[in-house]
């Protein structure tokens, strides 16, 4: 093809769009570089996407990190809480025998003053 005519050249790189028409001269020396050129620009577009998801996976894992280590934290209190009201429990549950003995005692010792004061009563008269 001679120098002069015209060529028409058209390129797609992801979002960007090459079109071209004209001389042959400049695919034969300037269209690599300009390839090259359309590449690094689509990289560098894709670059800040990629290291904003970068960073809000990181954000994400941490604040996970953060949230089963709230869970853990969480899930001791309660077994703590549960270990604390077992031992209260029992604890309430003697209390509760000893205090219930306590009024059988000081039932029988009303009773038995109660009858002597009735056998005094009835041996007066």
């Amino acid at each position: 093809m001679p120098e002069n005519e015209t060529t028409q050249f058209k390129l797609t790189l992801g979002a960007l769009r090459l079109e071209y028409a004209g001389r042959e001269g400049f695919l034969k020396s300037d269209v690599l570089a300009l390839v090259k050129a359309m590449d690094r620009l689509q990289a560098s577009r894709l670059i800040v996407p990629f290291t904003t998801l970068q960073m809000a996976i990181e954000e994400a894992l941490t604040t996970q990190g953060a949230a089963e280590d709230v869970i853990v934290s969480t899930k001791n209190d309660l077994d703590a809480m549960s270990e604390l009201g077992e031992t209260e429990s029992l604890r309430l549950q003697m209390a509760m025998d000893r205090l219930s003995k306590m009024m059988t005692t000081l039932s029988n010792i009303l009773k038995k003053m109660s009858d002597t004061a009735e056998s005094i009563t009835g041996n007066l008269k």
